[in-house]
C-alpha cells in the first residue's frame, strides 16, 4: 500500500530533504527518543481548515498518541493531519482551522494519513477491521471529515502476539487516533 500527503501549495517547491535531513531523522528515530508532534517530516507542509480557501488554512502536522490496554498490550497512532476540515477538541471547540461557511474548494490538497500500531496479535481480517473502526477517531477530531475533497487513509500494523479483547483494542484505537490528530495542531 502507498499514500501521499499533497502539500505542494505550502512552502517552497524547491525545498526537499537532503542527506543531512535523513541523518537527523534517523538519529531522532533511535529507541527511547520521543517522536514529537507538530510541523516536521511528513507534516512540514500540512494544513487544516481549508473551508474558506487554502490561503486561510491553519498549520497541520504530525501527531502521536498511545494507550496501554487492560491486558498489557499497547496501541498507538501516528497521524499526518492535512485535512480540508477543522481540528476540534473533545467538546467541539475549534483547535485549528477557520469559522464560517465553506467555499467551493479546489480539488486535491487534502489527505489525513494514519498508522495504528499495536503489539496485540491480529489476523489480516482483524487488522482490516481495526483500520475501519479507527476512522471514527478522524470523525471525533476533524469537522467536516471524509469529504469528497479528502483522501483519508489508515494503515494498521501488528508487531507482536499480545492478547486483548477486540472491542477494547478498537475503542482504544479510536481514542489514540483522535488524540494524535489533536496533538498535531497543539
Amino acid at each position: 500500500p502507498a499514500a501521499v500527503v499533497f502539500d505542494l501549495l505550502t512552502g517552497s517547491a524547491t525545498a526537499y530533504p537532503d542527506a543531512a535531513a535523513g541523518r537527523h531523522a534517523c538519529v531522532d528515530a533511535e529507541p527511547g527518543s520521543p517522536c514529537g508532534n507538530g510541523r516536521f517530516g511528513a507534516g512540514t507542509g500540512a494544513t487544516v481548515g481549508k473551508l474558506q480557501g487554502p490561503q486561510l488554512a491553519a498549520p497541520g502536522g504530525i501527531g502521536t498518541a498511545s494507550q496501554r490496554l487492560p491486558g498489557g498490550g499497547v496501541v498507538g497512532a501516528l497521524v499526518v493531519v492535512n485535512a480540508f476540515g477543522n481540528v476540534v477538541a473533545e467538546d467541539g471547540s475549534l483547535l485549528a482551522g477557520v469559522d464560517g461557511p465553506p467555499l467551493p474548494p479546489p480539488m486535491g490538497g487534502n489527505t489525513t494519513l494514519a498508522v495504528v500500531a499495536t503489539d496485540v496479535g491480529l489476523s489480516r481480517t482483524q487488522a482490516y477491521r481495526l483500520a475501519v473502526v479507527a476512522h471514527d477517531g478522524f470523525a471525533q477530531a476533524i469537522r467536516p471529515v471524509h469529504t469528497s475533497f479528502d483522501g483519508d487513509t489508515i494503515f494498521t500494523v501488528s508487531t507482536g502476539s499480545a492478547e486483548e479483547e477486540p472491542l477494547l483494542l478498537e475503542m482504544a484505537a479510536v481514542e489514540v487516533v483522535a488524540r494524535a490528530i489533536r496533538s498535531a495542531v497543539s
